[in-house]
Formats: structure tokens, sequence, C-alpha cells
């Protein structure tokens, strides 16, 4: 369709990202406010405003990774890092709550 080769590609990795990333977020609001002996006791409202804070700094750390990305790594570089360190993240969260 007149896209450079690695559009596609790029295109499915931030699909699987931004999957995991909201099923992520789900699993955590549950944990948060579950109680004592399978998660944390938080009020549901506490338990969103900690989601909504965490989702804000995730957000505003794009300006750091696009600074990084531009003038210190390049994009291939900076892809690869971002994605092993998503790749870690995932298990780590997935064998602390199991």
């Amino acid at each position: 369709m007149g896209q450079p080769r690695g559009v596609g590609t790029l295109s499915f990795v931030q699909l699987c990202s931004s999957f995991s990333n909201y099923a992520m977020n789900a699993v955590m609001i549950y944990y948060l406010y579950a109680n004592a002996p399978a998660g944390l006791g938080f009020d549901k409202a506490d338990a969103a405003q900690l989601i909504s804070l965490y989702a804000t700094v995730v957000g505003m750390t794009t300006i750091i990774g696009s600074y990084v990305c531009d003038r210190i790594l390049g994009c291939r570089r900076s892809l690869l890092v971002a994605r092993v360190t998503g790749f870690i993240g995932l298990p780590c969260l997935h064998f602390h709550l199991g």
C-alpha cells in the first residue's frame, strides 16, 4: 500500500503492547481493591485514582522516551529497549500476582 517495510510490524507490535497494557491495568485495579489475602484492600475510588496516576506517569514518560530516542539511542535501539523492558515486566507482574 505504499508504506515503508516496517510499518506493518510496528503496527502489530503497538497493538500487542496496547492490549497488554490495558489488560494489565484491568488486572491491577482488581488486585488493588481485592480483600487483603488476595489483594491490597484499597477503596475502589483510591484504586481508580492510583491507576489514573499510573496511566498519567506512563503517558508523561513518552516525552522522556522521545528525547532519548531522538538524541541518544536512535529509533531501532529505543524500540528494542522498550519492547524488552515490557517483555520482562509482564512476566514479573504475573509471577508476583500468581
